[in-house]
């Protein structure tokens, strides 16, 4: 009985083990770049499930292999050992035949089993040859089929190991995706937030737009307080130029009547210089009027104060007028139209 090599190798084996490093290196890559870590993890532990079936597989028929080994071995053993059982057996027949008387007969009959024989050497020796070519290359397929189950082996922890890393993996993508969405809701708080305060700004905008417009409004009734305050500074001035030409009249008047009228005259001039000291002191009074006009927060008091003073000094400059052209029309002789027709 001979054994081929197709009767040691099996097909479903050699379909089973990844023979190739590509097969094994197949098993430990992961899927391409722009497949998700959870599809990773799924396909990961698929490959990790079919290579353990595989395995097992893979050791099942090694086992199975070995067993039929043995009983192969077992069946040549017992085969050769009763051809040797027949070639001895032969061989006493042989020898008996020799020691008998040599006939014709005898002769083929020898012949026939020395054939036999041969015969029978010949192929118990090349069943034996058979036998060990078969046991030596089903050992050596065993051997590389061992080293395929290794390298499996060593395949299915890198896998396990990549599950492993990849699980985490997949936990730090899971909290990093939670940060993520953390950091999302700030960012849209965060931009609620520059919303409310883009509104707040706008109506600041808004209100500092009608402060300037109302600073402007304060700005031109200063300018027409200043206006005023200059219209008032002219007539101030005409006052001045009326006074001194009534003082050069009153100068005059007191030439012709000095020595009757000396007494009045410097109590009158008294009062003149009372009443330039208080026109004096008015334009001061005027002026502090005018630094205080540029405080912006306090332009309508301090108007309605100026605008106050100044009715006040009107009607003491007009009271004080009125006074000294009566007076002036008293002490000249002078009706009191006339004096007024003077102012």
């Amino acid at each position: 009985m001979s054994m081929s090599t197709n009767d040691i190798e099996s097909p479903t084996l050699l379909a089973a083990l990844p023979f190739s490093s590509s097969e094994t290196a197949a098993v430990r890559a992961p899927t391409t770049a722009a497949t998700p870590v959870n599809e990773k993890v799924s396909l990961l532990e698929q490959r990790l499930r079919d290579a353990q079936a595989e395995k097992e597989i893979a050791v099942d028929i090694v086992k199975d292999e070995l067993a039929h080994e043995k009983a192969c071995n077992i069946e040549l053993t017992t085969m050769v050992q009763s051809q040797e059982r027949l070639i001895d057996e032969l061989r006493v027949k042989l020898e008996a035949s020799k020691g008998s008387s040599p006939t014709a007969n005898n002769d083929d009959r020898i012949t026939e089993l020395e054939n036999k024989l041969r015969e029978l050497e010949n192929k118990s020796k090349a069943e034996s040859e058979a036998s060990a070519t078969s046991t030596a290359h089903l050992r050596k397929e065993l051997t590389i089929r061992e080293g395929e189950i290794e390298r499996l082996r060593k395949a299915v922890e890198v896998a396990t190991n990549e599950n492993v890393e990849l699980r985490r993996l997949a936990e730090n993508t899971e909290a990093d995706r939670c940060q993520r969405e953390e950091s999302d809701e700030g960012v849209q708080a965060l931009k609620e937030k520059i919303t409310e305060a883009e509104g707040i700004i706008g109506n600041l905008k808004e209100r500092i737009k009608g402060q300037e417009e109302e600073l402007e409004q304060r700005r031109i009734g200063l300018q027409k307080v200043e206006a005023r305050v200059t219209e008032l500074s002219l007539a101030n001035s005409k006052l001045e130029d009326a006074a001194a030409v009534a003082a050069e009249a009153h100068d005059r008047d007191l030439q012709r009547v000095a020595l009757e009228k000396v007494a009045e005259i410097e109590l009158k001039d008294e009062e003149l210089r009372s009443t330039n000291e208080e026109i004096q002191r008015h334009k001061e009074e005027m002026k502090a009027i005018k630094a205080q006009l540029s405080h912006g927060l306090k332009v309508e008091k301090e108007l309605l104060n100026t605008r106050a003073a100044l009715q006040e000094l009107r009607t003491i400059r007009d009271q004080q007028a009125n006074v000294s052209m009566e007076f002036l029309a008293k002490w000249l002789g002078y009706p009191p139209l006339l004096g007024a027709t003077l102012y």
